[in-house]
């Protein structure tokens, strides 16, 4: 699937629209608890307007169905065509988590010392620490440490990585098998058990969601008949799936379901929309301005996720300290959404629009140290 492709683009207003969620999820969790607000509103009125900011939960699961599908699937492919390669794998996937998460994660520190050791506020978080902020690097949050400081939407990193490390390893175990490489079967089995070990057996409660997605990979790379059968009403199927991420995010909140079940749950309709917007031939003229900026959106929406949640605490902080704050939660809440994401967007120009040249970078120091090895071997 190329990118610009009207597919790509449903894809990315997907991803887009499930960051702008989060955002406003997190700032009506903390606009409630800084101005000491009923979270769920007052009155009728407040409670169906405050339903957009209640699927912050349901998004990441999204997250973890699109990664599936784009990372999960490329690890499968690249198996059955025998060309996967562990180190051009991890140059990729830490090129483009670090770009966006060390900076996150000095961010995540300087507005804690500004907003909250500068102004002695309740920081909603624990102390910052570099051993902390060291361990979340490495993608340790929730094994060793919680996410740093105040930012806990880095919660959901570390289980993605660690997602990619034992797919791509047992992928790599049962084709090695299958093709009598038995020693490196067993030594990609070794990644598994020594994964499963460092975080923990959790990591497989929340992984079905992002399976989900690598089985949407592997069904259209096998099945054209599913792709034909969909296309026939693609974009009626990409509205019934938008139908079912509401409705199943409305009953995620009515029965309060645990972060196990509701990543599951999720997973349905929004596989439902990624199998639908694969089959999407061409654009829908009445709506392809609308697409076009929830693209954009998709492509800022690592940024968003990393950088957002310091910068609600700190809008809603300021909004407290001006003295002119509304006592009305939804208004608190899409104000502090619409403040946050020009920052997101800000920062993602000065990190991770690099990714690109920071991979070429490392790609050419790999090239660089295997092109000595050879000479050392000549």
């Amino acid at each position: 699937m190329m990118l610009g492709t009207p597919a790509s683009k449903l894809l990315d207003v997907l991803r887009g629209t499930a960051a702008l969620l989060v955002v406003a999820g997190h700032s009506r969790e903390y606009a409630s608890r800084i101005f000491q607000l009923n979270p769920t509103g007052n009155s009728l009125v407040e409670k169906v307007l405050l339903v957009p900011s209640s699927f912050a939960m349901e998004s990441v699961a999204v997250f973890f169905v699109l990664s599936g599908f784009l990372v999960g699937g490329q690890i499968v492919k690249d198996n059955k065509q025998d060309t996967f390669s562990w180190t051009d794998f991890l140059v990729k996937r830490i090129s483009r988590l670090w770009t966006v998460l060390i900076p996150g994660l000095l961010f995540t520190w300087l507005v804690w010392e500004i907003v909250v050791t500068g102004t002695a506020r309740d920081g909603f978080g624990l102390q910052p620490t570099l051993v902390e902020g060291f361990y979340n690097a490495i993608f340790m949050q929730e094994v060793v440490c919680p996410p740093f400081a105040n930012n806990a939407a880095l919660w959901s990193i570390s289980y993605e990585f660690w997602f990619y490390l034992v797919f791509a390893a047992g992928m790599i175990s049962l084709f090695d098998a299958a093709r009598g490489r038995y020693k490196r079967a067993m030594l990609n089995c070794a990644v598994v058990v020594a994964s499963t070990a460092i975080f923990g057996l959790k990591l497989y409660v929340l992984i079905p969601a992002w399976l989900v997605g690598v089985a949407i990979a592997w069904l259209f790379s096998e099945s054209s008949a599913v792709y034909i059968m969909l296309s026939r009403r693609a974009y009626v199927l990409v509205a019934l799936s938008i139908f079912a991420i509401t409705l199943f995010g409305i009953v995620s909140n009515l029965l309060e379901m645990s972060r196990a079940m509701l990543t599951a749950f999720m997973a349905i309709p929004a596989a439902l929309y990624v199998m639908s917007a694969l089959t999407v031939k061409s654009d829908l003229p009445i709506l392809r301005r609308l697409i076009d900026y929830g693209a954009k959106i998709g492509q800022w929406s690592f940024s968003i996720y990393v950088y957002h949640l310091p910068i609600v605490i700190a809008i809603l902080y300021t909004i407290e300290w001006s003295g002119v704050a509304p006592r009305n939660l939804p208004l608190l809440t899409y104000l502090t959404l619409i403040a946050t994401v020009p920052f997101t967007i800000f920062l993602w120009w000065l990190t991770e629009r690099r990714t690109g040249i920071i991979r070429k970078a490392l790609f050419t120091l790999l090239r660089g140290i295997r092109a000595r090895q050879a000479y050392a071997q000549a």
